[in-house]
């Protein structure tokens, strides 16, 4: 848990009555620096290299398509974690299916999925610098996309290409009550497909699926964080309170001013009432927030 929320979270802070420092580290994706709480860089996280490309994808075919190989792909959207399970979903529809597994780059967080495609190459990182490639690849084939964001790769090799595609587009988000899709739905749909390269874009990753427990435990057993990155949490770690408090608090997507996310969003006193109601305080006056870097000088705050 602890690894993972250091990952995942944007920054974590640490506010007023619980002593204001914050621990913010990011580099394209990669966990790579820390900072201190007035914003002073205090340089990389110590005996942590920064992450760097051994195999590189280049923009000629031959790079990743082999002629005898059929592909599945997809278009991710959300946060880290979001972007995570849809990996996860996507390699259980292409073992399913027989099909490698082109994995899309990772990206900041976006809403909607048509934003994750406009990310550019500089805000971006291949899915091998933050998930543990080899530990996947023990439960199926995988080709990750370098070198270049999302939708540059769909223009030059599907839409330019001459390889076949077939894309699929299932409105998930908006058309409420469709039915989600199980193994063998999947296989009834797609397993006789010859296309070259079955891609799910827009929503069709979003609530689309309905596997069972032990689908989702086996893929999840092969879907680590890059050990670079749990070895620069284990870093990180030494710098947090042996025993806290901690809290996710998310604004609107792609705002630049507090704006409440409607039925989502409460003032911030009203995590100060609940904690109070859980006794959280019984064991410490630590409080870490994991929120967006911009934000942690916003009034929403002041009440914490």
């Amino acid at each position: 848990f602890l690894f993972g929320y250091l990952i995942l979270a944007d920054f974590m802070i640490r506010y007023p009555l619980f002593n204001r420092k914050f621990v913010s580290v990011y580099h394209r994706g990669i966990f790579s620096r820390v900072y201190s709480g007035s914003g002073e860089d205090i340089g990389p996280v110590k005996g942590v290299e920064i992450i760097e490309n051994t195999d590189e994808m280049d923009e000629s075919l031959d790079s990743w398509y082999d002629r005898g190989t059929k592909y599945f792909s997809f278009q991710p959207s959300g946060g880290i974690s979001n972007q995570r399970i849809f990996l996860e979903l996507g390699a259980i529809v292409a073992k399913l299916l027989n099909r490698t597994i082109i994995l899309p780059p990772i990206a900041p967080h976006t809403s909607k999925f048509g934003n994750y495609i406009k990310q550019k190459y500089a805000d971006i990182a291949p899915s091998s610098d933050v998930i543990e490639i080899e530990r996947l690849r023990e439960y199926l084939p995988v080709v990750v996309v370098k070198n270049m964001n999302f939708k540059r790769f769909l223009w030059k090799f599907r839409d330019k290409s001459g390889v076949k595609w077939k894309t699929i587009e299932r409105n998930s988000i908006d058309e409420k009550g469709l039915d989600q899709w199980d193994s063998q739905k999947i296989l009834d749909m797609f397993g006789k497909s010859n296309v070259s390269v079955l891609f799910f874009g827009q929503g069709t990753m979003w609530r689309n699926f309905n596997f069972t427990e032990t689908e989702l435990f086996q893929v999840q057993e092969h879907v680590r964080f890059h050990p670079k990155l749990r070895e620069a949490a284990r870093v990180l770690s030494r710098h947090l309170q042996p025993v806290y408090n901690c809290l996710h608090v998310r604004f609107s997507d792609g705002d630049d001013h507090l704006v409440f996310r409607k039925n989502l969003l409460r003032p911030a006193s009203t995590f100060l009432r609940r904690m109070k109601r859980a006794n959280f305080r019984n064991e410490t006056n630590n409080l870490y927030v994991a929120t967006v870097p911009a934000k942690h000088k916003s009034p929403y705050f002041t009440r914490i």
